[in-house]
């Protein structure tokens, strides 16, 4: 069953789910939505953590090209399937995993009713699910396939390091004009916050705008000379 969310695009419905109700209410997304909306035309929208493809789905309705990352065998269904009910979902790249510094398997431990929530770093989340690493040849393979600047979407609760020396050190990196980030004290101490804020920076990426309520944290960050939209 569809839902049509307060975003104007339709979400099958999941009412179990904490991370459904938060995107089908428009309780969270509006900061990323805003810069989605901000990215260049020509620009490749890359979803890392796409849980059921929201932001997949936005970039997708704004003409942007799409490739989308997803470990959670459930929600990556969802993706599919939003993405298919809004737009047809014809030649958006889909994975079922998770960008990293090395290929391989890893435990994703999925909380039973908040699936946003999921990690690869938190056993206490939940119960573990096999799942699939890509390494940087993947991304480098991407920026082989695609002469578009980059425009990135991070939201991987805790694997922020991994995710990010992956695309810094593949082919894609000169290339990646637009990150938006989640930077949160659940996942991080403000150590590592700061280090995290550092390597984004030393590639040329500058913070330029923020949210943040409690523990949890967004961030944007543009190269100074990104092409305008």
């Amino acid at each position: 069953m569809r839902f049509p969310s307060l975003y104007g695009v339709w979400l099958q419905l999941r009412p179990l789910d904490l991370t459904f109700w938060l995107s089908a209410l428009a309780l969270y997304g509006g900061f990323h939505r805003r810069h989605i909306q901000s990215a260049p035309d020509n620009a490749l929208f890359l979803d890392i953590g796409a849980n059921q493809g929201l932001f997949a789905v936005l970039a997708q309705k704004r003409g942007l090209a799409v490739m989308a990352f997803e470990p959670n065998p459930k929600r990556f269904v969802d993706l599919v399937t939003n993405l298919s009910i809004n737009a047809g979902g014809g030649g958006i790249p889909l994975c079922a995993a998770i960008t990293g510094d090395q290929p391989g398997l890893i435990d994703l431990h999925i909380p039973r009713f908040h699936s946003g929530g999921a990690s690869i770093t938190d056993q206490s989340k939940g119960r573990p699910h096999t799942s699939l690493t890509l390494g940087r040849s993947f991304l480098d393979h991407i920026a082989e396939q695609h002469q578009r600047p980059i425009w990135v979407k991070i939201d991987v609760e805790g694997a922020e390091p991994h995710v990010l020396d992956a695309l810094f050190t593949s082919k894609l990196a000169s290339r990646i004009d637009g990150l938006i980030i989640e930077l949160s004290g659940n996942n991080h101490s403000s150590q590592d916050l700061e280090r995290l804020h550092q390597q984004i920076e030393a590639q040329g990426l500058i913070p330029c705008d923020r949210q943040s309520f409690h523990r949890h944290g967004d961030a944007f960050f543009q190269r100074l000379d990104a092409q305008p939209a």
